[in-house]
């Protein structure tokens, strides 16, 4: 086989691999760089008032500790990078525990009826998303 007519065919291949990459690779890779952002946390939480967190829940499989925390995080986290709202409710004793994390929820840290309005909204959304479906 004549080499120009390979690379021809090689070259036609490729190109027909590359726009089949476009045409559905790009949705496809969006979603894995938003997979991507959303593997670690990494930063500082800040908060007008002292709160106390030592707690740690490798794979959801064996929680220990206890985390009371309510304020903004500043790093890269919650699938961003900057600043947001950030809460960690959560307790474990190995065999049995609880976590609720909160990003990006509005009129955290501010206190009065707001908050609290939107806590229990978040609650109750949080609540029903994790009903069993018949």
């Amino acid at each position: 086989m004549d080499k120009s007519l390979l690379f021809r065919r090689l070259a036609i291949a490729l190109i027909a691999l590359v726009l089949m990459l476009c045409v559905e690779g790009c949705a496809y890779l969006k979603h894995r760089a938003d997979d991507f952002a959303e593997i670690a946390d990494i930063g500082i939480i800040v908060s007008k008032k002292p709160y106390f967190a030592l707690f740690a829940d490798e794979l959801s499989i064996l929680p220990v500790g206890y985390a009371h925390v309510d304020g903004h995080f500043i790093g890269w986290g919650g699938g961003q990078v900057g600043k947001t709202t950030h809460a960690v409710h959560s307790w474990g004793a190995l065999v049995s525990g609880s976590e609720e994390l909160g990003w990006h929820r509005k009129y955290e840290g501010e206190g009065g009826a707001k908050e609290a309005e939107a806590n229990e909204a978040w609650r109750k959304r949080r609540a029903s998303s994790n009903k069993p479906r018949a």
